[in-house]
């Protein structure tokens, strides 16, 4: 989340404007100025010239910069005019005109910069939104997919899947709020280890742009980890896993371990490293290392997700922490940069084919939208289908509803609304407390 803020919150605006970016706007003004002084003593502001060439320097300003250091330009022409022609020249009309215009001009400029420069972060916020979105979506691929054959190849010996021992483990870290510890990573590690037969490792976290000297935990008599080892500078330079293979590298320089493998949440950033020491030569391939990272990326993002969300987790542990995570950064990019967002909750009623309607439902999303069913725990109680609408004000999400009802209408012949089975409520996620938001789209589950 921090990341985040940082990576929208732009430093160039009016009051947070980075001192370096004023000290250059008024350095560029007084050179322009001497230079005037120098070169066009008798005019050195250009005002009966063919053109008013210092007008170049204001334009530059007031593209570059923000409001205060063209206010301040101004200020200094201004400064200079009196200082040349004295106060009384301010009675003529020419010279009123003269400085109007440059100050008109300098604004209109200031005003288009600061246009297009909102664009560019929304464009911005909408690229790095889309982005994690997709590597989540690739994390989940990988972890169906391999679930899936976990599941297959072994339903009788071990009726779980991969995914329900990782969720086991998230709800585990809720208690812990977000902290990777010894009692979360032991487990992760002994699950990795079932699946992919290694026999010694240890996963070491990654603090302050330095490991840790003790690792987090370990499997067998593993040994302390070196930041010199050329697996893990290798891991961390590159943010992918790497392993020892005779035609990588030279023998002299193996190091301790067989492979390493950097823990990234969806950020890009390093929580950790597991470093796996002993592992059978069958086992240690490129596509088990793979399976690997991108299970150990879901796992890091979950965590990640409790983190950045915990106090809505703690009252709401139901609330899936993807769904959290989602809402504080949609709530942090509102406070940032005045982008709005809306999440949209549809309670079904009794239906005979909900599953079908959701499912249709699933299919008919939007690119950035994201979904999410809440099934009750008690009969009676509706089941809830959450979007969550990036980028998305209200006058959206009643066009994306009208559309909705449309299609419903179409596809099952069933109503929206008051008179229907399916009843909608929607907000705009802004500066509301999320708990309270959370409780008022899905007050059953939330009870």
């Amino acid at each position: 989340m921090n990341r985040l803020i940082d990576y929208f919150h732009d430093t160039r605006n009016t009051i947070g404007l980075a001192w370096h970016s004023w000290v250059e706007a008024i350095v560029i003004v007084l050179v322009a100025l001497v230079a005037s002084f120098t070169l066009n003593p008798q005019d050195p502001l250009f005002i009966d010239a063919s053109f008013p060439w210092l007008t170049f320097i204001l334009l530059i300003i007031a593209l570059q910069y923000s409001i205060g250091p063209t206010l301040i330009a101004l200020a200094m022409t201004l400064c200079a005019f009196c200082y040349q022609y004295a106060w009384d020249a301010l009675s003529l009309y020419s010279h009123q005109l003269f400085l109007f215009g440059m100050a008109m001009l300098s604004l209109i400029a200031n005003q288009c910069r600061s246009s297009w420069h909102n664009r560019v972060r929304q464009a911005n916020a909408t690229s790095f939104y889309t982005r994690e979105r997709i590597n989540r979506l690739l994390n989940d691929f990988y972890m169906l997919r391999y679930s899936h054959d976990c599941l297959e190849q072994s339903v009788m010996l071990k009726p779980i899947t991969m995914r329900d021992a990782l969720k086991e483990i998230r709800q585990l870290s809720i208690g812990k709020e977000g902290e990777f510890t010894e009692e979360i990573g032991t487990p992760l590690l002994q699950i990795l280890a079932s699946h992919f037969r290694f026999t010694k490792a240890q996963i070491t976290l990654y603090n302050d742009k330095q490991f840790d000297k003790k690792a987090i935990c370990t499997l067998g008599e593993a040994s302390e980890l070196d930041p010199e080892d050329i697996l893990i500078k290798r891991a961390v330079k590159e943010k992918k896993a790497q392993y020892f293979a005779a035609n990588q590298f030279e023998k002299e320089s193996h190091g301790q371990f067989l492979a390493t493998l950097p823990l990234r949440n969806a950020d890009e950033g390093l929580v950790g490293m597991l470093c796996i020491e002993d592992m059978p030569f069958l086992s240690l391939n490129h596509e088990n290392l793979t399976i690997m990272s991108v299970l150990l990326n879901y796992f890091t993002d979950e965590m990640s997700a409790v983190q950045t969300s915990i106090s809505l987790l703690k009252r709401h542990p139901e609330c899936c922490p993807q769904l959290a995570k989602s809402l504080m950064k949609l709530q942090t990019l509102y406070t940032t940069i005045g982008v709005e967002s809306s999440l949209v909750a549809f309670h079904f009623d009794n239906i005979e084919n909900r599953k079908e309607i959701i499912r249709h439902m699933y299919k008919r999303q939007r690119g950035l939208d994201e979904t999410w069913e809440l099934e009750s725990k008690k009969v009676g109680e509706p089941n809830v289908l959450l979007v969550m609408m990036p980028f998305t004000d209200l006058q959206g999400v009643a066009a994306y509803l009208e559309h909705r009802k449309e299609d419903l209408k179409e596809q099952f012949n069933l109503e929206i609304g008051e008179n229907g089975p399916v009843q909608v409520i929607y907000h705009a996620i802004r500066f509301q407390n999320l708990n309270d938001l959370y409780e008022e789209m899905v007050p059953h589950h939330a009870s």
